[in-house]
């Protein structure tokens, strides 16, 4: 789904009620009924490798923050 085609979804998401800045149980849900699982999958996987990533970086972080001192 592309950036127009996210829009609407996120307007049609504040048409029910759902929160359009909120993809998770929001934007989500709508996503889901219009374009199929595929996508709502695909920002699934992206966001558990942004987690990952995240912690890992904290991780460093912090480890060297401790060297440091």
């Amino acid at each position: 789904a592309g950036p127009g085609r996210v829009t609407r979804l996120r307007k049609e998401a504040a048409k029910m009620g759902l929160d359009p800045n909120v993809w998770f149980g929001n934007v989500e849900v709508v996503a889901a009924k219009r374009i199929g699982r595929e996508t709502v999958q695909y920002v699934s996987n992206i966001y558990k490798y942004y987690i990952a990533y995240r912690l890992i970086v904290d991780q460093l972080y912090i480890k060297d923050k401790r060297k440091r001192k």
